[in-house]
């Protein structure tokens, strides 16, 4: 007998090898938020589904099973496999707990050619491994899908994703699934405003029954309510710090359309030159009004240059800017 989620109980005694795998089939285990949407924002079928999580909401799994259901169905598939370095697509999208090998069964499961970066399944469909450190690869292989892995993070996101669109050209309905911790990068912003874009959004604590009780009761009540917390528990995007001296709101507001009318004024040293074996200890302010007129003051003959005599740097300061003034 297992217990499944909602409290369903499956009886496994004298079930055949298919009801088994009926009884595990992510179906009956997914959340909402790791089921593909029906459609985007804006009515159409998606093209790029975006999972914003916190840490262990179950957004690999999900990615991991988008991909095993879409090589199963289409033969042709070829699918882009996108971390930010090669490590961790090894280590979470394909061999990870909740990666792609995990996620089928034994009779399912593709061949994994780590040398190549490359996963063959048995239905003809193969997906193959990039990185954004190198997003420059992505130039002239094509693909019908793409998994793409905590990109908030990636050091050239932008780069990558822009290289991955021109590439994304195989099959009626090319697609892209995103799963990531949020930031609140521009490249995310972009792609959550764009009207082709299904999203679906999950707390760490939406995949509770998942996760050790002790990690979950640690992090919550360490980070809970904390800016971090916001951002790697409950998955938002947080925009402003706490501590910020200015607010994004109040910068936005100072916004002009064109720079006002000033008063341009500037001040600096004119340091001794050397004239064959004399030094000129004569130093000088400058200064330069909004009419651009120079006003040139020199020190007065007799007085000594900080410059000459090694004063130091606020000594000097207090020197220069008296003229100034």
């Amino acid at each position: 007998m297992r217990l499944l989620p909602d409290n369903k109980v499956v009886l496994t005694t004298g079930m055949t090898a298919n009801d088994l795998q009926l009884a595990n089939s992510w179906g009956i285990y997914a959340q909402d938020h790791q089921r593909p949407p029906l459609a985007a924002k804006n009515g159409e079928p998606w093209t790029t589904w975006l999972i914003l999580g916190g840490r262990g909401a179950g957004k690999t799994r999900a990615g991991a099973e988008w991909v095993r259901e879409l090589a199963r169905k289409d033969k042709t598939a070829r699918i882009a496999l996108i971390g930010e370095t090669e490590h961790e697509v090894r280590e979470v999208m394909v061999e990870g707990v909740s990666g792609l090998l995990a996620v089928h069964c034994l009779d399912e499961r593709p061949q994994w050619m780590s040398s190549r970066g490359r996963l063959e399944w048995k239905s003809g469909a193969v997906a193959q491994v990039f990185t954004a450190e190198n997003y420059e690869s992505l130039r002239g292989p094509q693909f019908s899908a793409a998994w793409l892995d905590e990109l908030a993070k990636w050091r050239h996101a932008e780069s990558t994703f822009n290289m991955l669109q021109f590439g994304l050209r195989l099959g009626e309905r090319p697609r892209q699934v995103v799963t990531t911790t949020p930031r609140p990068i521009a490249l995310l912003k972009k792609i959550i405003a764009d009207p082709a874009t299904a999203v679906t959004h999950a707390a760490t604590t939406a995949n509770a029954r998942n996760l050790s009780p002790v990690f979950l009761e640690h992090v919550l009540t360490r980070y809970g309510g904390t800016r971090l917390g916001r951002q790697e528990i409950d998955g938002e995007i947080v925009e402003e710090r706490n501590d910020a001296l200015w607010s994004r709101a109040g910068l936005e507001a100072c916004r002009v359309t064109a720079a006002p009318a000033g008063r341009r004024a500037g001040r600096g040293n004119q340091h001794g030159r050397r004239y064959g074996a004399r030094r000129d200890a004569r130093g000088g302010c400058e200064r330069a009004g909004a009419d651009g007129a120079r006003d040139a003051r020199q020190v007065p003959e007799g007085r000594t240059d900080f410059t000459i005599v090694r004063a130091g740097p606020s000594q000097t300061r207090r020197r220069v800017s008296g003229p100034g003034r």
